[in-house]
């Protein structure tokens, strides 16, 4: 039967919406959805690219997640000024809600995926329909870990106890909140490099080639500098590099390029334990530097799951220099991968309705 469902991206970074935006394809794909409303901010649209001219598919523009929030020039979070955060969000709830259903109309969806946000749970009970969390965490587990409590985590806690699946990522946090919802584990569903353009990238970089990224919540004050370092550096967003032995300096730090090509071209990814650019870094076999962030849950759980692995080794921040000299001159082989299958994800989406 034809299903009409929302899919509700968190709105905490970049790398929800990535992984939403290859999930979203999938859902399309399958056949069985008859109408697609992706809930998130205009701003993140363009990681839907590949639904976005679907005449099946449109847009809700909304809030939809806090997240940990960070101060500009902030590597570990601030637990009281997230608590004030917290609050003031949780109190925004029921506008939220409110402008959601209006906006969702008088034929809502029969199926609500939640990316990782407790609102939309939240919004899935309010229009009656199931709900299903696809997440490797949610955030009750890490406020908690933060040391958080109070109504607003307790509210954050049964929106998630509301929902009827958990289907689960690899290197999941464990969820109190989740533990007497039916749970399957997944593969991971990630976007995939284009391995032509990522030839013609490395072509024109001498090895080895470092990229760096921590995603679009994180500014560094200091750069981190390489004075051994002779191969190719790549930069994003949020952090600068100083490598004055390099070969070449790619900043990508103020571009709208794609960074998927220069991952598939990277030996290495320099990058902190988020769980989009692990997985894609994981599944195209690239080894990972996986800087620590103390005090978020997430970072120590994913972390001890991809050493476990083979897939990464963790450094604090001050000792990314060390160890990525360190690995480079082991040789970077490629790691044993992740298993990425977009499809099964949204067959198991699909199954609770």
């Amino acid at each position: 039967m034809p299903r009409r469902v929302l899919l509700h991206v968190s709105n905490h970074g970049f790398g929800h919406a990535a992984r939403c935006g290859v999930l979203a394809r999938a859902l399309m794909d399958t056949g069985e959805v008859e109408r697609l409303v992706v809930a998130v901010p205009r701003s993140y649209a363009r990681f839907f690219e590949g639904t976005a001219q679907d005449p099946r598919v449109s847009f809700l523009d909304v809030e939809t997640d806090l997240g940990i929030p960070l101060a500009p020039g902030e590597f570990e979070p601030d637990a009281r000024r997230v608590a004030r955060a917290l609050d003031a969000w949780v109190s925004s709830f029921e506008r939220l809600l409110e402008e959601s259903v209006a906006a969702l109309g008088p034929r809502p969806p029969d199926l609500v995926v939640v990316d990782a946000s407790a609102l939309g749970c939240e919004l899935a009970a309010r229009i009656g329909a199931p709900a299903v969390v696809v997440s490797n965490f949610e955030w009750h587990a890490q406020y908690v870990g933060l040391g958080l409590s109070g109504p607003s985590v307790e509210r954050i806690r049964r929106a998630y106890a509301s929902v009827r699946l958990f289907l689960r990522y690899p290197f999941f946090l464990p969820s109190d909140a989740l533990a007497h919802v039916p749970t399957r584990d997944v593969p991971a569903c990630t976007r995939r490099p284009d391995p032509v353009e990522a030839a013609r990238i490395a072509s024109g970089l001498p090895s080895p080639r470092v990229l760096f990224t921590l995603g679009g919540l994180i500014t560094l004050c200091t750069p981190i500098r390489l004075e051994r370092f002779r191969g190719s550096v790549i930069f994003t967003q949020g952090i600068a590099v100083e490598a004055p032995r390099a070969a070449r300096v790619v900043d990508l730090s103020a571009s709208g390029t794609n960074m998927q090509s220069y991952l598939g071209a990277a030996d290495l990814v320099v990058t902190k334990a988020g769980w989009s650019t692990v997985a894609e870094a994981a599944a195209a076999r690239k080894p990972l530097l996986v800087v620590r962030r103390p005090g978020v849950p997430e970072d120590k759980s994913m972390l001890a799951g991809l050493e476990a692995r083979g897939l990464a080794r963790g450094v604090d921040l001050g000792e990314v220099p060390g160890g990525l000299m360190e690995l480079v001159e082991s040789g970077l082989a490629p790691t044993p991968g992740l298993p990425c299958d977009p499809d099964a994800v949204a067959r198991e989406c699909l199954s609770l309705v």
